[in-house]
C-alpha cells in the first residue's frame, strides 16, 4: 500500500466535512445579513475549522508582491482587497 492509497479516505472524508460546513455556512448566511449575532459568530467558528480542515492557517511566504502570480495559478492579494472581498460576499454581491 502506497501514501497515496492511505490518503484517499481521509481526502474524502476531509471534502465532506468541507461540504458539510459549506452548507452550514450557505444556511447562516442569510441570518448573519439580518444582524443575527449569534448567526456571525457562528459562522466565525465555520470559516475556522473550514480553514484548518484545509490547511489554510499555514503560514506561506511566496515572496511575490500583491498581485503576482505565483505557483499554480493562485493570486497574491493585500490584506486590504481580501476584506473588500469578505465585504461584498456579507453583502450578497457574490464573484470575487
Amino acid at each position: 500500500m502506497n501514501v497515496t492509497e492511505v490518503d484517499a479516505p481521509r481526502d474524502v472524508h476531509r471534502a465532506l466535512e468541507v461540504a458539510r460546513l459549506d452548507q452550514l455556512f450557505q444556511w447562516l448566511l442569510p441570518k448573519a445579513r439580518e444582524g443575527d449575532l449569534g448567526a456571525v459568530d457562528r459562522l466565525l467558528k465555520i470559516s475556522s475549522q473550514r480553514a484548518r480542515l484545509l490547511n489554510l492557517n499555514q503560514s506561506v511566504n511566496t515572496g511575490a508582491p500583491a498581485g503576482d502570480k505565483v505557483e499554480g495559478g493562485a493570486k497574491v492579494i493585500s490584506m486590504s482587497e481580501a476584506s473588500d472581498r469578505i465585504a461584498r460576499l456579507m453583502r450578497g454581491e457574490g464573484g470575487a
